[in-house]
């Protein structure tokens, strides 16, 4: 893409045709039509902000270009700084949460303040397209290439096994242990960091981030009551004792780390988030003071989230070389449990929403018909999809159909449609659970309560890109000690039930949002019952 730098002073009609140049460049990315108009209003209305606050006739600059692949616009204000983080308008707060939230939407908008100027930058990433069916072309090729070479030709296989199946595994497993670490870590400050200042998120962000840690834990909490019984072994239920007490209690404990280089090299997700979220924490409450630090880690942040998404086109490649790993390591009796998975996880995953919606309707004393009516288009729109972008729009008028206060649905729906998914966190603990137990795992009450905690805090931490849930399968099973030839199974079922699970998060967020919302006195009860 050709670079564009323009200087211009701030007026209505510049902001006019530069609202227009975004558009065609937009269009010339094969952006959603919806999801250009409201980026194009959303800059329009920080351009009038910045006139309003600024002047007329305020020095900017406009530049576009593409870096990486990517395509960037830049615009840019001289004067004192005007956060439209600030500002609660509908449309400023679509941009104000910052790159890791509106990542859902396919697009990254970033503010900060530098040198007397204040700059917005949108980024564009480049056009994905859906790996459903080269993962299952992967599976297919992998499942027959595997067959041929054990049952009819298995000195082939064994050559082929040591001298390039396992040295491409272990180079793949190695690259992925060595990444997704601090990919959790940067995905989770940057959470934080760019929820604005420490006054948002005291005020909204703590309360909502904690109901949506809370809910996730206890849904898992019930997934563990309802399916522990098939996993756990029988030494597992007996092994409840002074001494496992202990452990659970150290584990606890153990959250905080020793050093700040230990958590990346063993793997712990726990110390891993829990570092995240001190320092993350910490810059906020600091503010400008540590701008400088803060803009070095968010740049680095976009370069593991730019290199996992290669990693992450990968993800065929990767499922062939594991079920031929399977196959040639005489393994197979591990692919026996899939079926078992996806049925467990649709079956936990429909009671824990049904019954949440139940009590949606106990307490706000809503007809279930009614709610449903009103859950449906964003739920149909994210299952035909699996795109919790494509129901963005959806999402938030299905919310002020429901009643919820526009300041909620603009925090709540931008930032819940990254941090809280529900269904992803059933997805890992049943993975654990089955995957676990097909390597032979001694599966204990311990062991499934580690796994709750740490897919809890995953849902939460998954980054928002092609490859995301990758670096979090990759933790939680070194967490718990499954090997990492499981994650390519993993994998393929969690690419194979996105449209579920997509639908599903979205379906318990929006309820979560009415409870959230009557908490807060900002629900109309009327208008939810109508």
């Amino acid at each position: 893409m050709q670079k564009i730098m323009e200087k211009f002073l701030l007026h209505a009609g510049e902001i006019d045709r530069f609202s227009q140049l975004t558009n065609d460049l937009l269009q010339q990315m094969k952006i959603n039509p919806k999801d250009i108009l409201r980026f194009r209003l959303s800059i329009e209305n920080v351009m009038e902000i910045w006139m309003n606050e600024l002047g007329e006739n305020t020095n900017c600059t406009f530049a576009s270009g593409s870096r990486f692949g990517r395509t960037y616009i830049i615009l840019s204000a001289e004067g004192r700084m005007v956060n439209p983080n600030e500002y609660q308008d509908e449309l400023t707060t679509m941009i104000s949460n910052g790159n890791s939230f509106l990542a859902t939407l396919g697009l990254f908008l970033e503010y900060h303040y530098e040198d007397g100027k204040n700059f917005l930058k949108l980024t564009l990433p480049k056009k994905q397209s859906g790996q459903l069916t080269p993962v299952i072309l992967g599976m297919l090729l992998g499942i027959i290439s595997g067959a041929v070479l054990t049952f009819g030709l298995p000195d082939v296989g064994n050559v082929i096994q040591t001298w390039i199946i396992s040295p491409i595994f272990d180079t793949f497993m190695n690259l992925l242990t060595l990444i997704a670490g601090p990919m959790i870590f940067l995905a989770v400050y940057c959470g934080i960091y760019e929820m604005g200042d420490a006054a948002t998120f005291g005020k909204i962000g703590k309360s909502l981030i904690i109901r949506f840690l809370l809910f996730a834990f206890l849904v898992l909490a019930a997934a563990g009551l309802l399916v522990s019984w098939l996993f756990i072994s029988s030494s597992g239920k007996n092994n409840i004792s002074g001494n496992s007490i202990m452990e659970l209690y150290k584990m606890v404990l153990n959250i905080i780390p020793g050093d700040i280089i230990s958590p990346f090299q063993t793997g712990n997700a726990m110390q891993i988030i829990f570092l995240a979220c001190v320092c993350g924490t910490g810059t906020l409450v600091l503010g400008d003071s540590v701008s400088g630090i803060s803009k070095i880690i968010s740049q680095i942040n976009t370069l593991i989230q730019l290199l996992m998404t290669y990693i992450g086109r990968l993800i065929p490649v990767f499922v062939f070389v594991c079920i031929m790993n399977l196959f040639l390591s005489g393994s197979l009796n591990n692919i026996s449990g899939l079926i078992k998975q996806i049925i467990i996880v649709a079956a936990v995953t429909c009671i824990t929403l049904v019954f949440y919606i139940g009590l949606v309707c106990w307490k706000c004393r809503v007809k279930p018909a009614i709610l449903i009516s009103k859950l449906l288009p964003t739920f149909l729109i994210a299952l035909s999809t699996a795109s919790s972008s494509a129901a963005f729009g959806t999402n938030i008028e299905s919310c002020k159909k429901m009643g919820i206060d526009t300041k909620l649905i603009n925090f709540g729906v931008s930032i819940g449609q990254v941090i809280f998914m529900p269904a992803s966190a059933i997805m890992y603990f049943i993975s654990s659970l089955c995957i676990g137990q097909s390597y032979g795992i001694e599966i204990t009450v311990i062991w499934i309560i580690t796994s709750i905690l740490t897919s809890t805090i995953l849902a939460l931490a998954t980054p928002p890109i092609p490859g995301g849930a990758l670096s979090c399968y990759t933790i939680l099973f070194t967490q718990l000690g499954i090997p990492t030839a499981g994650i390519a199974l993993a994998i393929s079922i969690d690419l194979l039930m996105d449209s579920f699970l997509t639908a599903s998060n979205l379906a318990y967020l929006q309820a979560e949002l009415v409870l959230s919302a009557q908490k807060l006195n900002l629900l109309n009860e009327t208008r939810l019952q109508k």
